[in-house]
């Protein structure tokens, strides 16, 4: 009796106390300097901040630190390499010095490697630099920052978008995860992607690319005829069997039920669903079920190409400003036709 008495005193212990890290005894930690994120850039604004001798705190939804440049972005857009300098340029440097050493040549000898970057060499004797790498070598890079430094990293710390930011007037005091962790300090970085520190914080933002006149600018949003790289149709791509004559007819392999990804055969062949994950065409009865509705939903293109056995295909879309036909999207088909 009395052990059953016990239990049902510590059940109801549990329902009526709060949720971990809410109560009076939530875990406060203080910093100069707090950062949220855990990109590059949260690294590069740590290590930086730590040379300034600031006590800083990297607050991290993240486990991996890196973002992108850790994700596998490792064929670096360079231009101009010498407008890279500072960390950055510390961190190429070290790539470098990683690719020197025997044992980090597994999949290929370095003799065979073609050096050959974005319009650049790849590995820059002269510079002692690297401008392309592999995922786990910038990791570890960034990881040795964060020792070397001794930068105090919490991960996995989610901010609480909802009420989760404490101000005074327009400054942030703290901010607060959803673990009940509470980190307080003088500055607040915000080195997200998606800006949500920011936008918790209350400060404003434009969804979308403005137009110039939004905020008088002369080089933001839309750039006609400005035209400095290879990323566009060179030439009109139209639907119609005469091109820019609608009266002409949609093209031969065109569906009007190219939407229903997965619903229909053209040809004897299945439509397929483009998966920008693995990079990889996939019948669409392969995805997942959510996938599958998110494309039946939302497609609302389909692109047409032959295979080297004549073969043709439909292939969707998912509705997207980044995967719609635009002057800067790249398009693996040969002719694009819009439903």
């Amino acid at each position: 009796m009395r052990k059953m008495l016990l239990l049902a005193g510590l059940a109801m212990y549990q329902l009526l106390s709060p949720a971990p890290g809410y109560g009076r005894s939530a875990p406060r930690y203080e910093a100069d300097i707090i950062i949220y994120g855990g990109t590059s850039a949260a690294v590069t604004a740590a290590v930086q901040a730590r040379k300034l001798r600031k006590t800083v705190i990297i607050v991290s939804p993240d486990k991996h630190l890196g973002g992108l440049t850790s994700g596998g972005l490792g064929f670096t857009d360079t231009g101009n390499k010498s407008t890279i300098g500072g960390l950055a340029r510390e961190f190429y440097h070290r790539v470098y010095l990683h690719y020197q050493t025997p044992g980090a040549w597994r999949w290929q000898a370095q003799v065979d490697y073609g050096n050959k970057g974005q319009g650049t060499p790849a590995m820059d004797g002269d510079e002692r630099t690297m401008w392309i790498f592999e995922p786990h070598v910038a990791e570890k890079i960034f990881e040795d920052f964060i020792r070397e430094h001794k930068i105090t990293v919490y991960r996995d710390e989610w901010l609480d978008r909802k009420s989760g930011v404490v101000k005074n007037g327009p400054n942030i005091q703290s901010i607060r995860t959803l673990s009940g962790k509470v980190y307080a300090g003088k500055i607040f970085i915000d080195a997200t992607y998606e800006g949500d520190l920011m936008a918790a914080a209350g400060v404003s933002y434009h969804v979308g690319r403005e137009a110039n006149r939004v905020y008088n600018e002369q080089w933001n949003g839309i750039q006609v005829g400005v035209l400095h790289h290879g990323h566009y149709f060179k030439k009109s791509i139209h639907a119609y069997k005469i091109p820019g004559d609608p009266a002409s007819g949609l093209l031969p392999a065109y569906h009007r039920n190219c939407r229903a990804a997965g619903a229909m055969e053209t040809n004897g062949y299945k439509p397929t669903a483009f998966d920008y994950a693995s990079r990889a065409k996939r019948p669409t009865a392969s995805l997942s079920a959510n996938r599958q509705a998110t494309i039946r939903s939302n497609t609302n293109f389909c692109y047409v190409y032959s295979n080297p056995a004549g073969a043709k295909h439909l292939t969707s879309l998912i509705r997207s400003p980044i995967l719609r036909p635009t002057p800067t999207t790249t398009v693996l088909s040969a002719s694009i036709i819009s439903a």
